[in-house]
């Protein structure tokens, strides 16, 4: 990511005797360190609460992702049957089972009710409610942080391949996109 621009150019530093990524090894090893310690503070079930919001993510970023490939291949799709059903169909339906499984999950564990949640609640919600919806939460600060401090990364061109190639009706060629 510092390679590409999206975060500072510090964080792509290699140690020049180990080989490694020093100072992103070492602010990870903070920020890990303090996750844990609030964590830790907070659940009474860490495990499973993590878990259980690491599954908001999860269905949040597969989900929007069924949306984005009948999106990107929107002018793919009505041109067999194939094409419908992998590229149109089964992207949405697994979109949507995904985007219900958030809601009722969400509606589920929003809860702070031990009944319900492992540890009960954090800042008024279900823990795994706070860790999973809270991370995405503070994914989009970051994600609009880093596009107004870094908008070279943003505004780049990227390489995309034709969709003609599942079909094996183009060779290997690549096209440059752009928004």
């Amino acid at each position: 990511m510092a390679r590409f621009g999206a975060i500072p150019k510090i964080f792509g530093r290699i140690h020049p005797r180990y080989l490694t990524p020093d100072v992103s090894t070492l602010v990870m090893g903070a920020v890990s360190l303090v996750w844990t310690l609030v964590i830790i503070n907070v659940s009474q079930n860490v495990l499973s609460d993590s878990i259980t919001g690491i599954g908001f993510q999860i269905a949040f970023y597969y989900g929007f992702t069924g949306f984005a490939c009948c999106v990107y291949y929107r002018k793919e799709i009505f041109k067999s049957l194939k094409n419908f059903i992998m590229v149109g169909v089964a992207p949405f339906l697994g979109g949507a089972m995904l985007t219900y499984i958030f809601v009722r999950a969400f509606l589920d564990y929003k809860t702070t009710s031990t009944d319900v949640n492992y540890s009960g609640g954090f800042l008024g919600v279900g823990t795994p409610v706070a860790i999973g919806v809270g991370g995405l939460l503070v994914g989009v600060v970051v994600l609009v942080f880093a596009n107004i401090a870094y908008p070279k990364f943003f505004k780049r061109k990227w390489e995309t391949a034709d969709p003609g190639i599942l079909e094996g009706t183009v060779k290997g060629e690549a096209s440059v996109m752009s928004d």
